[in-house]
């Protein structure tokens, strides 16, 4: 029999952010609010809530912690991330978790991204399924993705946000009082194309063939340590 259970997601951040160094306060607070309702907005719909455990900021240890139901946008939860609090990167983990189990999923994120410690834009996964050379390929995809953010201009940051958000290079050029042409140079400068492509790849990976969503069958394959004890 399949069991389904949770996602457990831990990110912190690294290098140097004026917006970083306000976590606690009226910008660390809106962009949390904003994450929360955009990520559920988008991610509802025919398979109920996307939060199990909506993302929080953990003061203590300085780190977002979240319980997803659906692992597929675990990576573009991590890129918004990184967006809202650029020029700092994210380091991610996501942990494949049941609910009942001990430590809870958010925690065993956090350990795993303690015990790895990767670098900037580093993405460690703990999933069912998945071989450790998919693993390697994962983190090594996503750090390349944070190179190429890590090379914006604050300019080209203005812009890639306000894309994400109105979804229309016209809407860009009214909200920024620029023109259509100048957004169109400041999208391919900051190489949006190929970063999206990038995004589109880990979706479908994480809701691919390995199925990490579902409780592998007697004699499939797992790669995962913390997975291999989850449940009884």
């Amino acid at each position: 029999m399949r069991r389904v259970f949770r996602f457990g997601f831990a990110a912190d951040l690294v290098g140097n952010s004026s917006s970083a160094k306000d976590l606690e306060g009226p910008y660390g607070s809106r962009e949390l609010a904003y994450l929360q309702q955009e990520f559920s907005s988008e991610w509802k719909g025919g398979e109920g809530e996307s939060w199990a455990s909506a993302l929080q900021w953990n003061p203590e240890r300085r780190v977002f912690q979240a319980v997803l139901v659906r692992p597929d946008r675990a990576f573009d939860l991590a890129v918004a991330l990184t967006e809202a609090f650029w020029p700092a990167s994210c380091r991610t983990a996501l942990v494949a978790g049941s609910g009942f189990s001990q430590p809870g999923p958010a925690e065993q994120a956090l350990e795993l991204l303690t015990a790895h410690a990767g670098g900037p834009g580093s993405f460690t996964c703990d999933l069912p399924g998945r071989s450790p050379q998919e693993n390697e390929l994962v983190e090594i995809v996503a750090k390349l993705h944070n190179t190429l953010m890590s090379e914006w201009t604050p300019t080209r940051w203005k812009a890639v946000r306000a894309y994400r958000r109105l979804g229309r290079q016209r809407a860009v050029a009214e909200d920024l009082g620029v023109t259509q042409q100048a957004v169109s140079q400041m999208l391919r400068g900051a190489r949006l194309r190929e970063l999206q492509k990038a995004e589109d790849c880990f979706r479908r990976w994480l809701q691919g063939k390995g199925r990490p969503g579902i409780w592998p069958l007697p004699g499939e394959r797992r790669s995962s340590t913390f997975a291999e004890t989850l449940l009884p």
